[in-house]
């Protein structure tokens, strides 16, 4: 924060996990974006430039919006990107401060993607300089209505270049909730040759009355992993980690699990936020585990074909208590490092 407002964090570390006071001032970065809160939620690399997509929101409105920041390498804003500021903002309709974004790199293209609370899945592409490509959706836009409120979407792309939306819609006030995931064109048409009865669109119910879908990868083959939670019930305080796949058509995989989907109950309430493949084709997943305010960081590996890897932690799971002050901690993003090695990043 800085004052009331809401900005941008970037905090680089060294290899053993020390700040590189290199980067910005001490090791940290932080970016306002005027007169809206800003929060970063994803990042990539592109070339020695570091680029963050995040969310904005302004609370005298109540809209929500995206934003993405280019970075030197010494974590400066690049100011020959979005025209000189180092950053490009523009809202997207109706939302909340606990809205996220999602961020794929499309060759030398950008796509980021949000939802709205009136039911809009948004998807925007950049060209390498922080323009708006306007050879993507409308002027550079694809807008995507699911159904009721829409829940941030993660995104991916298949080996063609389509790219994969994985989210939720509808409400606790209204139930169903259900998953959502959608596909399009490499420039962002809808592509109504995936997903049921030709709209380009797939919602999944696995039994429950609420299903979130939270992140999305991409297997050998074009096989759609998506990860979220199931069966959430916030009366009994209790959900399961729903691990789903999908064949390239966005038909069920009904070699995978039960029906497409594999639910895994560690006993509490349970969330899956991020999912990331390893090279010999485990599946990683990262949460929370936990109730009554007491909430751990969870790590699961699942063999390729979605079956809990024994050899991983404890029965395929790790999971590590919040080291404080705070008694709730999470892990909302997986990642491999080159070596091989696994991080996760969230809060404590």
């Amino acid at each position: 924060m800085l004052g009331t407002q809401g900005v941008i964090a970037l905090v680089r570390y060294n290899a053993d996990g020390s700040l590189d006071t290199s980067f910005g001032s001490g090791g940290i970065v932080r970016t306002a974006v005027p007169s809206v809160d800003a929060v970063g939620s994803a990042i990539a690399l592109q070339g020695t430039q570091i680029l963050v997509a995040g969310s904005t929101f302004d609370p005298s409105t109540g809209m929500t919006g995206i934003v993405l920041a280019r970075y030197n390498p010494d974590g400066s804003l690049d100011t020959g990107f979005a025209g000189g500021p180092g950053f490009v903002s523009a809202p997207i309709g109706l939302g909340t401060d606990t809205d996220t974004v999602s961020l794929a790199l499309q060759g030398t293209n950008i796509v980021v993607a949000g939802a709205t609370r009136d039911g809009n899945f948004v998807l925007h592409r950049y060209d390498s300089s922080g323009t708006l490509d306007l050879n993507f959706g409308t002027n550079g836009t694809t807008t995507t209505n699911v159904g009721a409120s829409a829940m941030s979407p993660g995104i991916a792309l298949q080996s063609d270049g389509k790219i994969v939306a994985a989210g939720a819609s509808g409400s606790f006030a209204s139930p169903p909730i259900n998953a959502v995931l959608v596909r399009y064109s490499v420039d962002g048409a809808l592509d109504t040759t995936f997903g049921n009865a030709g709209t380009g669109i797939v919602f999944t119910d696995i039994g429950s009355r609420n299903n979130f879908s939270n992140a999305v990868a991409v297997q050998l083959g074009d096989k759609i992993i998506v990860a979220g939670h199931a069966f959430v019930d916030l009366t009994a305080n209790m959900s399961d980690i729903a691990l789903l796949r999908y064949n390239a058509d966005g038909t069920p995989d009904m070699g995978f699990g039960t029906n497409g989907a594999v639910v895994t109950d560690l006993g509490a309430f349970d969330n899956a936020f991020s999912v990331a493949l390893q090279p010999t084709g485990e599946i990683l997943v990262s949460g929370s585990t936990g109730f009554g305010g007491v909430n751990r960081v969870a790590l699961l590996r699942y063999t390729a074909g979605g079956v809990l890897d024994s050899s991983f932690g404890s029965g395929g799971v790790v999971t590590a208590s919040a080291a404080g002050p705070s008694s709730i901690a999470s892990g909302n993003v997986v990642a491999l490092l080159p070596g091989g090695s696994i991080v996760v990043a969230g809060y404590d």
